[in-house]
């Protein structure tokens, strides 16, 4: 026979009062209690301002480098929003992003070119 789930509930619990008696064990729960209360707090707030840097961002999509100092950060025109339906508009939209020219020009010839841009600007 073994213990079940239960039963190891049962003996943590008198293991935890045995441990730290009666007294203490009402400071305690009161303490885990505050601790979990902070805790969600803290999650709301950062919720909140992570929400409201969304809602930021999406108003100014038009911004070049998108708010970032960091030379690392940043991105080279604007961002691609959402899935795009051939390869051949995917390649226009990361031309458009680089500042290359894509007009009447094959996708072979545009993705060498693409390539040869990343290659000299380091990306």
């Amino acid at each position: 026979m073994g213990i079940g789930g239960s039963e190891w509930m049962i003996i943590g619990l008198i293991s935890i009062f045995l441990l730290f008696g009666s007294k203490k064990l009402p400071d305690m729960a009161r303490n885990i209690g505050k601790a979990i209360g902070e805790y969600n707090n803290t999650k709301q707030t950062l919720l909140k301002q992570v929400n409201q840097i969304k809602v930021s961002n999406n108003n100014n999509n038009t911004d070049l480098f998108h708010g970032h100092d960091n030379e690392k950060n940043w991105h080279i025109g604007k961002i691609i929003q959402g899935p795009v339906s051939t390869e051949r508009e995917k390649l226009e939209k990361i031309a458009l992003s680089l500042n290359i020219e894509y007009l009447n020009i094959p996708d072979e010839q545009l993705r060498t070119n693409i390539l040869k841009k990343m290659k000299n600007d380091n990306i």
